[in-house]
Order: C-alpha cells, then sequence, then structure tokens
C-alpha cells in the first residue's frame, strides 16, 4: 500500500483519553489506538510518538518504541512507550487551537516534539516492571483456541511450593 502525503507527514499520534484511560496508559507504559484513527499500517510504523490529551489538556507526550497488530477480528492496534514527558507546555500552547480535534503529530510540530523528549525530566520505562496478567485475554485466547466460549473458560492461579532434585 502507498502511503498518501498525509500519512507521510505523520511522526505521531495524538491520543484523546478520559481521566482513568490515561493512568491505565501510564501505568503500563502503552496504549490501544481508537479504531477511529483511519491510517495504513505501513504509516503508523513510522509513528515514533503519542501526545496523550485529557478533556482537551495535554498532560504528557510519549516516545513508542514498538507497534503491535492484532490480525484477528478485533483489529486491535497498540504500542508500547520507552520513554515519557510532562513537561509539554510549550508543545500544548503551539497545538492549542486544534488540540481538541487533532489526531496526527507531523513534522511540522516535530521540533518541539523532539526539544520535550530531550529534558532531563524524561522518565523511562523501568526494566524490571511487574508481570501483569490479563485474565480475560486469557480466557478469550483459550477459548479461541478450544472453539468454546470465554464465559465457559476458568483460569485459576496458585502459588505451588516446589523442591528442584538433589536439594537437602
Amino acid at each position: 500500500m502507498v502511503m498518501d502525503r498525509n500519512e507521510k507527514d505523520r511522526i505521531g499520534v495524538v491520543l484523546h483519553l478520559e481521566k482513568d484511560e490515561y493512568q491505565s496508559s501510564i501505568m503500563r507504559w502503552g496504549f490501544e489506538l481508537p479504531t477511529d484513527y483511519e491510517t495504513s499500517l505501513e504509516a503508523l510504523v513510522w509513528c515514533r510518538y503519542v501526545a496523550f490529551v485529557v478533556n482537551g489538556v495535554m498532560k504528557s507526550v510519549g516516545e513508542i518504541n514498538r507497534w503491535s497488530f492484532d490480525t484477528g477480528d478485533t483489529g486491535i492496534r497498540s504500542a508500547t512507550i520507552v520513554l515519557r514527558s510532562d513537561d509539554v507546555d510549550e508543545l500544548a500552547d503551539k497545538l492549542r487551537k486544534d488540540l481538541k480535534t487533532t489526531k496526527w503529530l507531523t513534522h511540522y510540530q516535530g521540533e518541539l516534539v523532539a526539544q520535550v523528549m530531550d529534558e532531563v525530566r524524561v522518565k523511562q520505562k523501568p526494566s524490571d516492571g511487574l508481570p501483569i496478567l490479563d485474565l480475560q485475554e486469557a480466557a478469550s485466547s483459550v477459548a479461541r483456541r478450544f472453539n468454546v466460549k470465554p464465559e465457559h473458560v476458568e483460569i485459576n492461579v496458585r502459588l505451588t511450593a516446589y523442591r528442584t532434585v538433589g536439594s537437602a
């Protein structure tokens, strides 16, 4: 697929979220792109930044290090963030008039985004985060594998003590 002129100009996505969705994205260091963001997968891979907007106010900017695409019926497009800056006043001021409607960061804002991400106060994703287990997703995965309904899947997680052979 050939990217159109608008897609070639994109360097990131402006994600409009509710407060709880924003908090969840920040905690997980990632997000799912809503389905109303129409673009080719090729163009999306070139998007390196995300600007988080909550109730019309820019909260932070993140650097994307990986995109993931679900090829199933859901077509989920998700990204993982490696760096985040909450010092976005200048960028937010530059985008002020279009902040509530814009969905994409372009090369026009690229210099400001790069400045925000070069700041000393940029936070880096912790390397040893706690493992996360999404039981609903696990149940859906098992259901797909065995061709049953997700509500018929029960998952139990137990801590089992074990000992290695040959130890005293």
